[in-house]
């Protein structure tokens, strides 16, 4: 399987980035693993897990085409390619903060994060980057890798 970057994206890809949570309570940390897992619709609550992919909506959903040539059109202006791909990193900081590490476009976040203070629960977050496209083996999901060191400046 091909991984891409936000450089070399198939034309006829969708570029879609989801976010994963782990809620961890403190007797699960002492255990070393989460409370919890799934899915989170960003737009929604940053503390709701859902167990399916299918019941969020995706923190990014772009047309590749779109994204290489610089025309998406946000609050009525096009924006040029530098300012999509700002617009997509800054979607990604908004969850993870500062990038621990960006594998086989996994991006995870450093630090946990702690969304409601009346809990003592801790939710760390990660972002998955892909596109979607076509290709000789029927339509598929790639991985986009995202350099750390793009998401932390």
């Amino acid at each position: 399987m091909a991984t891409y970057t936000l450089d070399n994206l198939p034309a006829n890809g969708m570029l879609y980035a989801y976010v994963t949570g782990e809620r961890h309570t403190p007797e699960s940390l002492t255990f070393g693993d989460a409370e919890e897992r799934g899915y989170v619709d960003w737009d929604y609550s940053s503390t709701t897990l859902f167990d399916s992919r299918n019941d969020v909506r995706p923190l990014i959903a772009v047309d590749a085409v779109d994204l290489l040539i610089g025309r998406l059109y946000s609050s009525g202006l096009y924006l040029t390619e530098n300012e999509v791909r700002a617009e997509i990193l800054d979607a990604i900081r908004e969850v993870i903060g500062y990038a621990d590490s960006s594998d086989d476009g996994t991006i995870y976040s450093a630090d946990a994060t702690i969304p409601d203070y009346s809990s003592p629960d801790t939710f760390t977050y990660a972002v998955h980057v892909f596109v979607k496209h076509y290709s000789d083996k029927g339509h598929v999901e790639s991985p986009v890798h995202i350099p750390t060191d793009e998401l932390n400046n």
